[in-house]
């Protein structure tokens, strides 16, 4: 039980000692990762208002067509979703990189 003693909290990935790239790749190896965590290390809809620089940057190479309406709508509202630069300004090498590429382990083999 927990400080409250009203509620028992159970971890079962940590006491199997699976870190979350094990678990990616058990799902992505089973078919059940979406589609844009196969390139990103989130699963945030394509075009997040909530990326940066360098996400904005993945997105313009890997889905133009979402790039383009959101370069075409801040354009048309007169405001970035980034703090200073509009996206059809973004010159590339800027920001991180959101590319991860989950890999499996010794505990991906011990859990089949």
């Amino acid at each position: 039980m927990n400080a409250y003693n009203c509620v028992e909290f159970r971890y079962p990935l940590i006491d199997k000692n699976l870190t979350k790239a094990n678990c990616l790749e058990l799902a992505r190896r089973d078919g059940l990762l979406p589609k844009i965590y196969e390139n990103y290390n989130y699963n945030n809809c394509v075009g997040c208002v909530k990326g940066g620089i360098g996400y904005w940057l993945q997105i313009k190479n890997d889905y133009p067509e979402v790039f383009e309406r959101f370069a075409k709508l801040e354009r048309e509202i007169g405001h970035s979703i980034l703090s200073k630069d509009y996206l059809d300004e973004l010159q590339d090498g800027r920001g991180r990189q959101v590319v991860t590429r989950p890999e499996c382990d010794m505990f991906c083999s011990l859990l089949e």
